[in-house]
């Protein structure tokens, strides 16, 4: 499992900015890349050429899943309370997006395009539970309205 994150050098200590999916104790390989310039823009291009990097066979399809941190929400009324990773996989003709954490997926014919589609559906269901009062919502949708206030919010 390759995973990338950002993390701030404290102390003589590098503090993950989210929680690593990693059992204690873990050994890790890591590559220090500093972060000098950051802007929505390079974030996009960095995302784009992480994902080419990761192609792996003759049909430019990778050979596994990915994590990919979802760092804006631009240009939606909305944003992004911390940073949040979901797992892009191939699956037949097209890739599948899954944010696990509040059940939520998305496809597309390209990892790009399911990742887009990944922000629409999660937008939009998040607009919508919003809009319900609380105690009309079933068990399920209730969960996922919990899990997405803890990462999005109205842009103000």
């Amino acid at each position: 499992m390759t995973t990338q994150v950002t993390a701030t050098f404290v102390n003589g200590m590098l503090k993950p900015d989210e929680a690593l999916p990693l059992a204690d104790q873990s050994r890790v390989r890591l590559t220090i890349e500093p972060i000098e310039d950051w802007s929505p823009e390079a974030a996009r291009a960095d995302f784009a050429a992480n994902l080419r990097e990761r192609e792996g066979d003759r049909e430019g399809r990778p050979h596994g899943p990915i994590i990919v941190p979802i760092t804006s929400l631009h240009p939606a009324p909305f944003e992004l309370i911390r940073e949040m990773h979901i797992v892009v996989q191939p699956s037949d003709d097209d890739f599948i997006a899954t944010f696990f954490d509040a059940n939520i997926n998305a496809s597309g014919d390209t990892q790009e395009e399911a990742v887009a589609n990944f922000k629409d559906v999660m937008l939009s269901m998040f607009r919508r539970f919003s809009q319900e009062p609380e105690n009309r919502l079933g068990p399920e949708p209730k969960r996922q309205l919990a899990v997405l206030r803890q990462f999005i919010r109205e842009a103000k």
